[in-house]
């Protein structure tokens, strides 16, 4: 059967909410991608109409009450919440996949760490270690992650979790085990 489905935060030009938004729209369903601005909802247009994909888009700042006005006449049976920040909890669980959104949130602390901070002479060390940590945890593809919003997309009984890649999920679960 095939869904009615808002993703919002497709518009980065790459990403989970992008290449789900692909995805889900490739196997026949309703998909309506959201971007946070007017000139990524027309790039994201041009780019449906280029692959010949079925894709409604338009720009929906979740931030903006008129905005969220855009969706109440949806009939939506599945929402995928993608735009904003990380968090953790059930509706999909991604692991650190590069995908620039790891980086840019991490990035925004040394905004605030001025030369008067405790850890401003630590900021260059703090910099390539994240780097490092970035480099050797990330999945380099959204693939593992899209095939799981597509599998809770089209579940009838969604689960409560799915997560992605699978041996971050795994290295969660042992931590908890071990209580860390």
């Amino acid at each position: 059967m095939k869904k009615r489905i808002l993703i919002t935060g497709a518009g980065s030009g790459s990403g989970i909410g992008l290449d789900a938004a692909w995805a889900l729209a490739e196997r026949g369903h309703q998909v309506t991608a959201t971007t946070f601005d007017e000139a990524q909802a027309a790039s994201l247009r041009a780019q449906a109409a280029s692959r010949g994909v079925a894709l409604q888009v338009f720009k929906l700042d979740i931030t903006s009450a008129a905005d969220r006005q855009l969706i109440l006449p949806l009939q939506l049976d599945v929402l995928i919440n993608n735009a904003g920040i990380g968090e953790s909890g059930s509706l999909i669980e991604p692991g650190a996949i590069h995908t620039g959104f790891n980086q840019a949130m991490t990035a925004r602390k040394y905004t605030w760490m001025g030369p008067q901070s405790y850890f401003a002479g630590q900021v260059e060390r703090m910099k390539a270690e994240e780097a490092r940590t970035f480099t050797f945890l990330e999945a380099k593809s959204t693939r593992s992650i899209v095939a799981q919003i597509v599998k809770a997309a089209e579940a009838s009984k969604p689960r409560l979790r799915y997560v992605a890649p699978w041996v971050q999920g795994f290295g969660v679960r042992l931590a908890r085990i071990f209580g860390v």
